[in-house]
């Protein structure tokens, strides 16, 4: 693996603590993120060490599956003549299947993104991680209250 530190036009990207693998669903750590989101993300999948000469990285792959999704209420586009999803345009997930759940996958895209909820999100905060962030992709209470 090597780390691409600038466009293909010359610019140079900034410097992040998880490095963008675009949309392969693993998320990329280095060591301030792995120390940082270790203990909140533990349990939910597995720590694999990168082969990198230029940082040393691990990458998050996710193993927990979780079918949150209300298809019924979320806006879904499908592959034509296909029940199989193509993209989400907006989530609606069941609360009650989020109960304690900090990071999860969809049954519906596997292989698919890493969803995480707001506990991660405050550890990667607290920690102050550099060049990372989060898209909002639904407001609920996974109390179901």
């Amino acid at each position: 693996m090597r780390l691409v530190k600038a466009s293909e036009h010359g610019r140079p990207y900034a410097q992040s603590d998880m490095p963008d693998l675009g949309s392969s669903g693993v998320l990329v750590l280095r060591e301030r993120a792995l120390v940082a989101l270790r203990e909140v993300l533990e349990g939910y999948g597995e720590f694999l060490p990168l082969a990198c000469e230029e940082a040393d990285l691990w990458a998050f792959n996710c193993t927990r599956v979780v079918d949150a999704l209300d298809e019924g209420r979320s806006t879904i586009r499908r592959f034509p003549n296909s029940n199989k999803i193509m993209r989400i345009q907006r989530y609606e997930f069941r609360p009650e299947a989020l109960v304690g759940v900090r990071a999860f996958r969809l049954p519906q895209l596997q292989p698919g993104p890493v969803y995480v909820n707001e506990e991660v999100g405050e550890a990667v905060r607290a920690a102050e991680l550099r060049g990372v962030g989060f898209k909002l992709l639904w407001e609920g209470s996974p109390s179901g209250a």
